[in-house]
C-alpha cells in the first residue's frame, strides 16, 4: 500500500468519525423536537425581513367564503 492510499484511507476514517460526532452532538442538543420550532422561527424572520405580513391559509379561505356569501 502506498503512502497516498494510506493517507486517503486515514482521511476517510477521520471524515467518518467527525460526521458521526457531529450527528451525535446535533441530535443530543438540537434534536427533532427543535427542528419544527427553528423552521417556524426562520420563516417569521424571513417574513419580517421581506416586510410582508402574509395571511395564513385558513384566514384566506374564510375570507373567500365570506366574500362569496
Amino acid at each position: 500500500m502506498s503512502l497516498l492510499n494510506a493517507l486517503s484511507l486515514f482521511d476517510l476514517a477521520v471524515f467518518g468519525l467527525s460526521l458521526f460526532v457531529f450527528s451525535y452532538f446535533f441530535n443530543r442538543f438540537s434534536g427533532r423536537d427543535d427542528t419544527t420550532e427553528m423552521a417556524l422561527t426562520m420563516r417569521e424572520i424571513n417574513r419580517e425581513i421581506d416586510g410582508v405580513k402574509t395571511v395564513s391559509q385558513p384566514a384566506k379561505a374564510k375570507a373567500k367564503v365570506a366574500g362569496a356569501a
